[in-house]
Formats: C-alpha cells, sequence, structure tokens
C-alpha cells in the first residue's frame, strides 16, 4: 500500500469519527415537554342557588375546533396565524380539562357536592346537564388569554337555556404557568356566569313550581 493510499484511508476513518463523535452530540437525549393542567380556582358559594342536595349536575363533552384538540398548546400569534408550543403540552385533552374544572367551579359557585363530568358518568339522580361550545381559547397577541363560545343548560334531556361567553383575561406573569393560569382564571369567569344563569332558572323553576 504506497503512502498516498494510506493517507486517504487515514483521512477517511478520521472523517467517519469525526462524523458520528458530532452526529452524536446531536442526537443526543431529546428534550422532555413540560406538562401542565387546567385547575380549579376557588370562588365564593352561592346561599341562593336552591339547588336541592338530592339531586345532581354533569358537565357533558365539550365541544371545540379542531385546532384545539390536541396535546400541544396553542397560542394565537396573529387573527389567523397559531403556534404550537413543541415542549409545552396538556397533561390531558383540553376538552377534558375544561369540563372538570367548569364542574369542579361550578359544585364550589353552587355550593353542591354531588356533580360529575365528562368522561365520568352521570350520577343516578342527575337531572341537570351543561354542554359547552368553545369557539376560541389560547393565549393571544398583548399579554391576554381569550376564550369564546356558548353553554346550554338541559333539564331532563331537554334544553332550557343557551347563552354565549366571552372573556379576556390578562397573563400575569412569564412562562407558560403563567398563561395556564390565565386560562384557569377564565374558566373560573366562564362557570360563575353559568352559575349566576344556572341559580337563576332554580329560582323561577321553585317559583311556578308552587301551588
Amino acid at each position: 500500500m504506497n503512502k498516498e493510499t494510506m493517507g486517504f484511508m487515514i483521512g477517511f476513518v478520521t472523517l467517519g469519527l469525526f462524523v458520528f463523535a458530532g452526529g452524536g452530540c446531536i442526537t443526543g437525549d431529546s428534550q422532555e415537554p413540560d406538562y401542565f393542567v387546567l385547575e380549579p380556582i376557588s370562588g365564593e358559594s352561592s346561599p341562593e342557588s336552591n339547588f336541592s342536595q338530592s339531586e345532581s349536575f354533569h358537565v357533558s363533552q365539550v365541544e371545540m375546533p379542531a385546532y384545539l384538540d390536541g396535546t400541544r398548546i396553542v397560542e394565537r400569534t396573529s387573527r389567523n396565524q397559531l403556534s404550537y408550543a413543541e415542549f409545552h403540552r396538556w397533561g390531558e385533552s383540553l376538552g377534558l380539562g375544561i369540563a372538570r374544572v367548569v364542574a369542579n367551579d361550578l359544585s364550589s359557585s353552587l355550593g353542591v357536592l354531588n356533580y360529575s363530568n365528562y368522561p365520568n358518568r352521570t350520577r343516578t339522580n342527575n337531572r341537570y346537564e351543561i354542554a359547552i361550545t368553545v369557539q376560541q381559547f389560547e393565549r393571544v397577541p398583548k399579554g391576554k388569554v381569550n376564550i369564546e363560545g356558548s353553554w346550554r343548560l338541559f333539564r331532563d334531556r331537554k334544553q332550557k337555556l343557551i347563552f354565549r361567553f366571552k372573556e379576556s383575561i390578562p397573563v400575569v406573569g412569564l412562562g407558560q404557568s403563567a398563561t395556564v393560569k390565565a386560562m384557569s382564571v377564565a374558566l373560573r369567569r366562564v362557570s360563575d356566569r353559568i352559575a349566576v344563569r344556572f341559580t337563576k332558572y332554580l329560582k323561577e323553576e321553585a317559583v311556578s313550581s308552587e301551588p
């Protein structure tokens, strides 16, 4: 083997080792995503809810657009443009989180412990169902979280109420945790509005049933 051939082989092997070592650095341990969940926000219960402790309510499956139906947290960067966080994800689907938190918040507002939410089954004594449709729920420019949609109240499977909701909550602090906190506050606002209408309906129902 002449010197020229040997030099070529040594150079080739050296280049291969360099590429292998570099590839090892590039394909090292991948970053693990951070997982977040929405949380119930404590509030005052209504002493005039007229909600019988022998009855219960159920928050059904949340309807939402497909762009929100995923594990990656969404941010709206402009009117018609979205950004998906690669390493900030939901620990549960957003729809499940909304149903869970709204049910918990309503339980607190109405002073009722007898309730259920999707994907759990309704209680045997359930007469009231709350159906939520979300059209928008994400962080938007200018450091705010917007939520918009509608909700319906069913009694014995018959629709009794339907209302729209729209809330804009400022994000206080930095990082994804601050955004998720603002989203939880937004759900509390929505829950409070539902509780007010629900309580009013229960009072009117009680009056109409009097002899």
